[in-house]
């Protein structure tokens, strides 16, 4: 199989991948309610497996390394199959929670792989060629499976999560078939001299800010939706959708022009945009002004988790350690929407929980902007 061919397979699966995660996640929220769950314990739930895929993407980089990247994304899915019917079958809140320990450590070994993977042999055009599939592919998974989930969960809230099932096995399968770069070990990158901008280190904050509110909106609003707005499960997804489709449509266009690159006012306006939007959220209540709010929060969604990734690499000796640093952010910024955003909303409003996001993030800009005013000035001097 030519290196072409399998990576096009490898974007493909991403895509169904990611699909059946998010389907999982959202799915998620209802079926635990309906088990009896409370707020809070949802909001724990929710922050388990991004925890356990955290702590263990750093694990398995350490001890598994040398293992076949087929095996390991195999063993993956199997372990995500395995987890999500524990979830369905058993009625113990602490076998859904030990289940979803299991969950993310699974996950753990899916997409550092799936990187390592796609990008395997790759340089120039051809690296760009195959980033751009990747991130196409799983953007848009996320962003159908909202919807989906939504209309599925409406029948019934194990609906999803039977789905996903038959899908986790239908890749493994699809993965065992795949051949291709995926045997053998990936060797090491040359070493250079490290030549990184400090705009990384505003960049990685945006991140850390951006999927707290992420979280909080995957999570806790289809619970706000449904009990306080009286949005079904359906027009929830829908909403859900929109940013889902516009994210994957801003990383397409993004990815076409350079003007946000090592530049100082992007990375103020999208972390300003989204201040504003978790300000404004808490006094939407109709589904047409929610469905303007998820354009806006998935263009920027799509500008700040760029500004992360490329300011992280761009000039790196190592950027196998800036992409763990990129992941350790956004995975902490999920544990702390999931976790405190569940919490804050049983004891007090949904309201409360954008206060405190809207809080946090603003105090942090007014920190960040005049130093990262001087910063720039050197950055754009450096580069001229």
């Amino acid at each position: 199989m030519s290196a072409h061919t399998y990576r096009k397979r490898l974007s493909f699966v991403s895509m169904v991948s990611q699909f059946s995660i998010s389907m999982v996640n959202f799915a998620l929220v209802y079926f635990l309610r309906e088990k009896g769950f409370s707020s809070s314990e949802i909001g724990i739930a929710a922050s388990i497996y991004p925890l356990m895929y955290l702590v263990f993407c750093i694990i398995f980089a350490k001890t598994l390394s040398s293992r076949s990247l087929k095996g390991k994304i195999a063993l993956s899915y199997i372990g995500m199959l395995f987890s999500v019917a524990m979830i369905i079958l058993s009625p113990n809140k602490a076998v859904s929670y030990i289940s979803l320990v299991l969950y993310g450590i699974s996950m753990a070994l899916l997409w550092p792989n799936m990187e390592t993977w796609i990008t395997k042999g790759a340089e120039g055009d051809e690296l760009n060629a195959s980033v751009s599939s990747f991130n196409f592919a799983w953007s848009f998974g996320a962003g159908i499976s909202t919807l989906l989930g939504g209309i599925l969960s409406e029948r019934s809230s194990s609906l999803p999560l039977y789905l996903s099932i038959a899908l986790f096995l239908a890749l493994t399968l699809t993965i065992a078939t795949t051949r291709g770069g995926g045997s053998d070990k990936e060797s090491a990158e040359e070493k250079k001299p490290d030549q990184s901008t400090p705009l990384r280190y505003f960049s990685w904050i945006g991140i850390l800010l951006l999927y707290s509110g992420y979280s909080l909106i995957i999570n806790i609003f289809p619970l706000y939706a449904l009990e306080q707005l009286g949005f079904s499960e359906s027009l929830t997804g829908m909403l859900l959708l929109f940013r889902g489709i516009t994210a994957c449509i801003a990383f397409v266009l993004l990815g076409r022009v350079s003007f946000w690159q090592f530049s100082k006012s992007s990375i103020i306006a999208s972390q300003s945009l989204y201040i504003l939007l978790i300000l404004l959220m808490g006094s939407i209540t109709s589904p047409a002004l929610f469905s303007l709010f998820f354009i806006a929060f998935g263009v920027d969604f799509s500008l700040i988790y760029l500004l992360s990734i490329f300011h992280g690499a761009s000039g790196a000796a190592d950027r196998e350690k800036r992409m763990m640093v990129h992941e350790v952010l956004l995975t902490v910024g999920t544990v702390i929407g999931s976790l405190f955003g569940g919490i804050i909303y049983e004891k007090f409003t949904f309201q409360n929980v954008l206060n405190m996001i809207f809080i946090v993030s603003f105090a942090t800009l007014v920190v960040e902007i005049p130093l990262m005013r001087r910063t720039g000035r050197a950055v754009i001097q450096k580069n001229r």
